[in-house]
């Protein structure tokens, strides 16, 4: 039997739900347990280890160019070295220790330990060549991030089905549950705090969605929910729930399998530092089988981008021993959550806005969206902001919305942007 039928005969008999729910593509990959990093890891004690494609210097230090390696203050080692295709352990272990403190009922036992991917994007990448095909439909509300379209869709030709975000100001959590219970078998992608919306469910909705997706899986029925998680942590409200989805369902039911891809990028502001974290949860998980599905993440990221920056992953390693890492992180969290209240204060001191324009709810994370009334267009509005106001938004045509990041704008700024928007809207409604 090969290393790839193995595999999938231990996840077919202790993982049914989680075999079920594979791609082809998830089916057919693996990390090589006998190739070219397997014999490199033996090798490792060898007084002469000539395995690996890396060149040394006469001391066995890896062989640098200074212009690269005075400007970082770390050992060679940590720096120009490969990474292992699962991650370096010591980050691995260090983002276990995170999302503990993060989410104190969730427990690993029924996870797998985080594979580490190239950024958010690429964890969101490797999920879709896992899980997700040309039949796949995704349910999803309709406020989602752009790059969906092509991670999902494009690449793998999965297809959306969307519901409406919100309902009366609310997670329109009836809308889901419409959509959801037509499907005997579903996939469904949430993100909290959302992106472009900046909305996270409050304690009570958490609840519901909980309590929903618990009887679906109740009636007999598979659920494959995938949490992109990346501005995990921005919460401005203390009525937000603080806790990931992931965690509430980690082990609540043998029919519901969970993805949760996050990482350092948002919550770290290391954007360019490309590390992500892409984690799987079930009830019924042992170790055995949780380790089969770490070996085809690793196989995904070992054939797209081989590993994971040695040097970024050491850098945040660095970061979590820091004696001010909290203190920093703190005030890092309050520049942003001062922002948020700064727009807050601005619609609710200005509220002749809503003759031209809606803000939508929000409460977490680096965005808001206002919603353009009719006889207005967001193209065209945020051309003239940007023409005429020298003020840059996104705009979102599908929903006529202006996306709003006001974790980019210094506090002072912020009246003048939505001064702006404002005045636009009212000169050109029509």
């Amino acid at each position: 039997m090969s290393q790839k039928e193995s595999l999938n005969k231990l996840l077919e008999e202790q993982l049914p739900v989680v075999y079920s729910f594979l791609s082809k593509l998830g089916k057919r990959i693996y990390f090589p347990s006998s190739g070219i990093m397997a014999q490199a890891k033996e090798a490792k004690s060898a007084s002469s280890n000539a395995s690996i494609g890396i060149a040394l210097n006469d001391d066995a230090t890896s062989l640098s160019l200074s212009g690269v390696s005075s400007r970082i203050d770390l050992h060679s080692s940590k720096i120009f070295p490969y990474a292992s295709s699962f991650g370096l352990q010591e980050f691995r272990e260090n983002w276990v220790g995170q999302m503990l403190k993060k989410n104190p009922s969730l427990s690993f036992d029924n996870c797998t330990i985080p594979v580490v991917t190239s950024g958010l994007t690429h964890g969101l990448f490797i999920c879709a060549q896992m899980f997700f095909g040309g039949e796949t439909e995704i349910l999803m509300p309709d406020l989602y991030w752009g790059n969906y379209k092509l991670i999902f869709e494009v690449n793998v030709g999965a297809k959306f089905v969307y519901f409406p975000f919100f309902v009366e100001q609310k997670f329109n959590l009836s809308a889901l549950k419409k959509e959801l219970f037509s499907l005997d078998k579903a996939v469904l992608l949430l993100n909290f705090p959302n992106n472009p919306g900046g909305y996270s469910l409050l304690d009570d909705e958490q609840d519901n969605l909980v309590e929903l997706i618990l009887n679906y899986a109740n009636s007999g029925r598979q659920l494959l929910l995938i949490c992109d998680d990346a501005y995990y942590g921005l919460f401005y409200e203390s009525n937000v729930a603080k806790e990931s989805l992931f965690a509430r369902l980690a082990d609540l039911h043998e029919n519901i399998v969970v993805v949760k891809v996050d990482g350092p990028t948002k919550e770290e502001y290391v954007w360019g530092l490309r590390v992500g974290s892409i984690v799987v949860g079930n009830k019924n998980m042992s170790n055995a089988s949780a380790k089969v599905i770490e070996d085809k993440l690793a196989g995904l990221v070992r054939s797209s981008v081989s590993n994971v920056s040695n040097l970024s992953q050491n850098l945040l390693v660095e970061l979590y021993r820091s004696e001010n890492y909290f203190i920093e992180k703190k005030q890092a969290f309050e520049l942003l959550q001062s922002r948020y209240l700064e727009v807050k204060k601005w619609l609710n001191n200005n509220s002749d806005h809503k003759k031209y324009f809606e803000a939508l709810p929000f409460n977490s994370g680096y965005f808001m969206c206002i919603k353009l009334n009719e006889g207005l267009d967001c193209e065209f509005v945020r051309q003239e902001l940007l023409k005429k106001h020298s003020v840059g938004l996104i705009s979102i045509k599908q929903n006529n919305l202006l996306r709003v990041a006001y974790s980019c704008l210094r506090k002072d700024e912020i009246k003048k942007v939505f001064e702006a928007i404002y005045f636009v809207c009212k000169l050109h409604k029509v």
